[in-house]
């Protein structure tokens, strides 16, 4: 992260350094989430077929239930307590949830407008998803 961090502050300075085509950029970004979905499904196949046959239905159910409604949730909270306009509210709520879809609403939004408020939400749900994972683990036998 701060190697990331400290390559885009010297981009900033020296836009030359570590120049990258789009498409180039684009097939790296592809590459790397498919191969990090890929060691998360080969780490977790093992206990899968034992997990759904513990919970079944109920984990599907359940997986669907807190995805919708906490989306909602952060969609309704961002535009009415905050009062974040259409395109910052959706780019905060696409940080929630998942990197890949900030491409598809800022392509909608024809403005990278919402990719201001992708970052931070970004950061704080990986972070959080890190920590209450470790937390679980260490709770559950």
């Amino acid at each position: 992260m701060f190697g990331g961090a400290f390559l885009g502050w010297l981009r900033t300075r020296s836009p030359g350094v570590g120049s990258v085509s789009t498409p180039a950029a684009n097939a790296l970004s592809d590459l790397g989430l498919s191969l990090f979905i890929a060691a998360v499904a080969i780490g977790a196949g093992g206990s899968l077929i034992a997990t759904l046959q513990a919970f079944g239905i109920n984990l599907i159910l359940a997986g669907a239930f807190v995805t919708t409604v906490f989306t909602l949730a952060c969609f309704l909270f961002g535009h009415f307590v905050m009062r974040l306009n259409v395109a910052e509210n959706a780019g905060a709520t696409t940080g929630v949830m998942t990197g890949v879809a900030i491409a598809e609403v800022c392509k909608d939004a024809k403005s990278s407008a919402p990719a201001v408020a992708f970052g931070l939400p970004g950061a704080v749900s990986s972070l959080t998803f890190i920590v209450v994972g470790l937390i679980i683990l260490a709770i559950v036998p």
